[in-house]
């Protein structure tokens, strides 16, 4: 028999206690505790599975490694293409979020970047042309 005084102290159970409630029914009939899961008919509800868009999900992915990668040879462009070809497919498929977002990607970064390199360019000439 432990007292309070032990470290270890802990109360011995009485007959027909558990440590943890029992678990509610399942189901959905009449009686059944929890009736957020069923359907107004009564049986129970399930959620449809979420649908992927795989190729849209990789053309995107790809043009965020685009925008990364841009400079480096024989990497950069090929990237962009397939980052290109993948959101131009995963537009045909449902759900259409990511592909959009990686055809928005893959055409406005580079026309940005390009921008970006020509004024650099430009810059440098003027530059160059005025002796500084």
């Amino acid at each position: 028999m432990s007292t309070y005084n032990d470290v270890n102290y802990r109360p011995e159970p009485s007959p027909g206690w558990r440590a943890t409630p029992p678990p509610p029914p399942s189901g959905c009939g009449p009686g059944y505790g929890n009736r957020r899961y069923c359907r107004p008919s009564g049986e129970p509800w399930h959620p449809e599975p979420r649908s992927a868009n795989g190729i849209g999900t990789a053309g995107f992915v790809l043009s965020i490694l685009t925008t990364v990668m841009w400079w480096v040879p024989y990497v950069g462009w090929p990237l962009w293409v397939l980052a290109v070809v993948f959101s131009a497919i995963g537009l045909g498929r449902k759900p259409r979020g990511l592909a959009i977002a990686g055809l928005v990607i893959s055409v406005v970064i580079p026309v940005l970047m390009l921008l970006g390199v020509f004024a650099l360019f430009f810059s440098a000439l003027a530059l160059a042309g005025t002796g500084a």
